[in-house]
């Protein structure tokens, strides 16, 4: 079958990536490797890394003036002129974007395609601008939002199917937008890593001036108010063992922000902000316990990508619908790490020192992480449940019955 991805933007990294960007490698390499032509539709790549998929890359021009006001959806509509001159042909669209699925649904309704759905876009706008300083700014934040809104609205209602990763997920699509359940399957993804063998890579601690075999509490994100960093970083300064450093891998809009919360907690000699990195897994072969707080997430892929190698991972629980977070499903709570609390940084700190400070407990919960993770998280699995509801969607029998789940 000729399938194509898509995607606003598809830069590999080396063994390991985030959200969209590794499912983009890992989900079209699975796909390849049954036998299927896979192409992926993006706006940036790195086309010598995928020998199994043929990358097709758009420029749907610039935004000129008052034009910035209407942004996302004069973005959408230019994106039907590409879908129709590079998905022409296709049998099987799978898009991992709103805005695809908005520009498949409207100009190609012949297609087959299937939502995997990366988030609620409109939700993780407003937690992440709409507090902007200024009248005009936040007014223009509004307006924004509301586009999004509209255009993931459309794009779930005229999608034939609808796939997410988690099950709280599923909750929050009927919730927000209304999205019947019959519409809707669980398909969680595979590991990305490319083997459960981790290789200790320990020139990671010359390079960010740590002293070697120093504890190394990790975290890998995008920088921005969601992920709920600050929280963290004032956990860390109340740690217990000293000596550990915090290591923060990513950009965003909050790096400067952060930094600002590092120099205020005092921690600033112990903590490292790398920026964006592609050897993530480098510094996940030396990391002690990996731990993130967001407050708003769909599938935190940086979990998988940890627990994977064998890190003990700290995450939120969710607390719905005020924490919509996915710890609980990934992180077996006290087994392969801690799923906390988000209101009190105390919690996180205990849970941070007590792996710290217990060498069995740590390679105990790696180890079953490592296990844990290779045998529930599968591409395979994944691929053949899309490819199971692909042959009822071409089928054209009306209603599409939901597949997968975890197992």
């Amino acid at each position: 079958m000729n399938i194509q991805l898509q995607n606003n933007a598809y830069i590999p990294k080396r063994g390991v990536g985030g959200g969209p960007v590794s499912y983009l490698t890992h989900g079209s390499r699975a796909l390849a490797g049954r036998g299927h032509a896979v192409s992926i539709l993006c706006r940036r790549s790195d086309v010598d890394r995928l020998p199994w998929a043929t990358v097709r890359q758009y420029d749907y021009g610039r935004i000129h003036g008052r034009q910035w006001l209407l942004e996302p959806l004069i973005l959408a509509r230019r994106l039907r002129r590409v879908v129709r001159q590079h998905a022409a042909g296709v049998e099987l669209a799978l898009v991992r974007n709103p805005f695809f699925a908005y520009a498949m649904a409207t100009a190609m309704p012949g297609v087959p395609m299937i939502y995997i759905t990366p988030g609620n876009a409109a939700r993780e706008f407003a937690i992440n601008y709409l507090l902007g300083p200024g009248v005009k700014t936040r007014a223009f934040h509004l307006l924004q939002r509301a586009q999004y809104r509209y255009i993931e609205a459309t794009a779930l209602r005229r999608s034939p199917h609808i796939v997410v990763f988690t099950q709280i997920w599923r909750r929050e699509l009927m919730d927000s937008y209304g999205v019947h359940a019959t519409k809707i399957s669980v398909l969680p993804p595979g590991v990305t890593l490319d083997s459960p063998e981790v290789r200790r890579d320990d020139t990671v601690y010359d390079e960010l001036g740590i002293p070697p075999e120093a504890p190394i509490v990790l975290c890998v994100c995008r920088l921005v108010r969601q992920k709920n960093l600050p929280f963290l970083v004032r956990a860390f300064a109340a740690l217990r063992h000293r000596g550990a450093y915090l290591v923060l891998v990513g950009e965003g809009p909050e790096k400067a922000s952060l930094a600002r919360v590092v120099a205020e907690a005092g921690v600033g000699p112990r903590v490292r902000l790398t920026g964006f990195r592609e050897d993530v897994a480098r510094f996940l072969s030396v990391a002690t316990v990996f731990a993130l707080p967001s407050l708003y997430e769909s599938l935190t892929f940086s979990f998988l990508e940890a627990l994977g190698s064998g890190v003990p991972c700290i995450g939120v629980r969710a607390d719905y619908p005020r924490r919509v977070t996915t710890a609980d499903e990934l992180i077996q709570d006290g087994v392969t790490g801690y799923c906390i609390g988000g209101a009190s940084e105390a919690e996180l700190t205990e849970a941070l020192d007590r792996i710290l400070g217990d060498p069995a407990l740590r390679q105990r919960m790696g180890e079953e992480a490592r296990r844990r993770c290779w045998r529930m998280y599968d591409w395979g699995r994944h691929v053949d449940g899309l490819m199971a509801l692909a042959a009822q969607i071409g089928a054209g029998n009306g209603a599409v019955r939901p597949v997968g789940g975890l197992r």
